[in-house]
């Protein structure tokens, strides 16, 4: 089957580095999500916030129409970034959300089944980063090199000394609750 524009930019064989070129191939495909999002991101690139936003805004539609949640999320927060939403609007969209039917995706079902408090904690500690295309970056089982020296093993248990009462007669205000399961019984 034969590619076509929009795919040839998304995979990386055509690369566009014009607004005006970028805007032209977007006014010829205004239904793909993924080539808003990335003209979005040379918008805000470019420091043109009030058009990246617009199509960041445009591209989470699209994406939530298709039932695409993660997507959809990634180009909200992307915009979110550029201008903190209202709570309205945050209500807004976590209802569009929780009304959207997902692709069956495994991600989408995550993202559907959270609770609007739930996927702002987990979203809020997510970080984007770029990996070249065809490129294998962790193999499975391997430890990722940036969290070398971040994190080291845990430290051993403190040893708990039992509380010297029994358990019955343990007030609890003077040991903590490891020790007064350690009481005698």
């Amino acid at each position: 089957m034969k590619k076509t524009v929009p795919e040839f930019i998304l995979d990386g064989s055509i690369v566009v580095d014009s607004v005006e070129a970028f805007g032209s191939i977007i006014k010829e495909f205004p239904d793909r999500p993924e080539l808003l999002k990335m003209y979005a991101e040379m918008l805000a690139a470019k420091r043109l916030k009030d058009a990246a936003i617009e199509q960041y805004q445009q591209a989470a539609r699209l994406f939530l129409d298709a039932g695409r949640l993660f997507q959809s999320w990634v180009s909200k927060t992307l915009q979110w970034g550029l201008q903190r939403p209202s709570r309205d609007q945050l209500l807004e969209f976590h209802h569009a959300v929780a009304n959207t039917a997902q692709n069956s995706a495994p991600v989408d079902e995550f993202i559907k089944n959270l609770t609007p408090a739930e996927r702002m904690a987990v979203f809020s500690q997510f970080r984007r980063i770029y990996a070249p295309a065809g490129k294998t970056i962790l193999k499975a089982g391997d430890f990722p090199r940036h969290f070398e020296g971040r994190f080291s093993s845990l430290p051993k248990a403190p040893r708990v000394k039992p509380c010297r009462l029994t358990a019955d007669l343990c007030c609890g205000l003077f040991c903590s609750p490891a020790s007064r399961a350690a009481a005698p019984a």
